[in-house]
């Protein structure tokens, strides 16, 4: 059985702030589209595949410093039955023309279809903030849960990414 998972997006993650060093911060990921796709059986195992995702989403936070972002990301992922773990590197752009840079890993899980082909996706990744311009350079770690639901076909990806980080 073949299962997708979306860029987490963890897929995903505009994993970004302009703040004060030891602020801690949380951020909300939606309306996570997926701009590329691309997957490629691999012959080892039944239902291993590679997949390189390039998505965009709009990202919510905490701290009135930050404001709201769009992010894109691109992902890999190794994909095995049910299971993956991804890694992405990741770019919000600020409303002021400045940007964020980070990078993320993880794992998910998908479970079995349901009527009409949607799968939900429930993953975990750590995120780090690598930099950016401006007051947007911004270092620290963090964690991501993302809750998704993926629908054959469609480039949108339901539900969202909830997380969390500490400016170094």
């Amino acid at each position: 059985m073949k299962h997708t998972f979306p860029a987490c997006a963890c897929l995903a993650l505009a994993l970004t702030t302009s703040a004060n060093a030891g602020e801690k911060i949380t951020g909300v990921d939606k309306d996570i589209q997926v701009l590329s796709d691309v997957t490629a059986a691999v012959p080892d195992q039944p239902g291993h595949l590679l997949r390189q995702l390039t998505i965009i989403y709009k990202v919510t936070t905490s701290s009135a410093r930050y404001g709201d972002v769009l992010v894109t990301s691109t992902e890999q992922q190794d994909i095995i039955g049910a299971e993956s773990t991804f890694r992405g590197y990741g770019t919000a752009h600020h409303t002021d023309g400045e940007v964020t840079y980070f990078s993320y890993e993880g794992a998910g899980k998908a479970t079995a279809p349901r009527e009409g082909g949607a799968v939900d996706v429930a993953s975990q990744a750590k995120f780090t903030w690598t930099g950016g311009t401006g007051k947007q350079n911004v270092k620290g770690p963090g964690t991501v849960t993302c809750k998704l639901t993926i629908r054959p076909g469609a480039s949108q990806v339901g539900g969202q990414c909830d997380w969390h980080g500490e400016v170094e």
